[in-house]
């Protein structure tokens, strides 16, 4: 399973070394930390951190929320989803399900098949007809 939370608002000058120690201290189950960069290298400003238990995961996004120590920043934390999980989650996000129920609209006519063609409505009065 993947314990991971997002790190954001951070600085410059804080690495990938500074952020491991930085949780490792806290929590025995962090396991990894990386900084997001551009294609130059230069950190985008918010990382991810793994934790090989989830009561780590739970603890730091208590305990660490708005926490300075790490640049000139407080920084800002949330659940971490990998990226295969928010795909799978999109994928099912996107399902259209009046493609679906379109689909089958057409299913008797494919045959020549009226499933209403045997009802037969003129045996009922016309409701303005109707008693009260």
């Amino acid at each position: 399973p993947d314990y991971s939370i997002f790190v954001g608002e951070l600085t410059p000058e804080v690495d990938d070394f500074q952020l491991y120690d930085y949780f490792l201290k806290r929590y025995p189950s962090c396991i990894d930390c990386k900084i997001a960069t551009d294609l130059l290298g230069y950190s985008r400003g918010y990382a991810f951190v793994r934790f090989g238990e989830q009561g780590d995961q739970m603890r730091a996004l208590q305990d660490c929320q708005n926490a300075p120590g790490l640049g000139g920043k407080r920084i800002r934390l949330s659940i971490g989803i990998s990226k295969r999980l928010k795909a799978e989650f999109q994928r099912y996000q996107s399902y259209n399900y009046n493609d679906y129920y379109q689909d089958y609209q057409n299913y008797y006519s494919q045959w020549g098949y009226d499933p209403y063609a045997d009802y037969n409505y003129s045996s009922y009065a016309p409701y303005d007809s109707m008693q009260a």
